[in-house]
């Protein structure tokens, strides 16, 4: 089996892991930045994609896009070519705050755009919300997800899959 890779655009977003062959053919035709990071997926260590995969720099012929060993997880190219996102930004937001200005944050903003876990964090505190309520303590669990909604409403830009969202 080749050496798989991960990596990191100039932007900071991570993608893969892809085949040392994927690296080379995204490389070749653009998909991934010569100076963006690659590093192996059992190290820890970036490097230089130009570096890394130097043949493609050098002229050495690359394997074809069709050739066999090509894996079918989704590559920048996917992404970048006809996948709409789960939400648009509007539904994002209104979900987030509508909710959690009149009865509490349920996290359904995060559920729809596909991020699960902080959906369901936000979900399991706001059933601690109801729960505690009538103690008092409800309303600082209600102040802190409140906070939390309002802050991802006006910082996340883009779904769970990095596509991002349409106005």
């Amino acid at each position: 089996m080749s050496e798989q890779y991960y990596y990191r655009d100039t932007s900071g977003h991570e993608s893969g892991p892809y085949s040392g062959e994927e690296c080379r053919r995204m490389l070749s035709v653009g998909l991934i930045e010569m100076t963006g990071m690659v590093r192996e997926v059992n190290s820890q260590s970036w490097q230089l994609a130009g570096s890394v995969f130097s043949s493609v720099v050098s002229g050495v012929p690359l394997p074809s896009p069709h050739s066999a060993g090509t894996s079918a997880h989704q590559t920048p190219l996917n992404r970048a070519q006809g996948t709409q996102p789960r939400c648009t930004r509007t539904a994002y937001i209104l979900l987030g705050l509508l909710p959690g200005i009149f009865v509490g944050v349920y996290g359904i903003h995060n559920l729809i755009a596909g991020y699960t876990q902080k959906g369901i964090v936000q979900l399991v505190l706001s059933a601690v919300f109801w729960i505690t309520v009538w103690f008092c303590v409800g309303f600082f669990v209600y102040l802190g997800l409140l906070i939390w909604t309002v802050y991802e409403c006006f910082q996340v830009t883009v779904d769970a899959n990095n596509v991002p969202m349409a106005p």
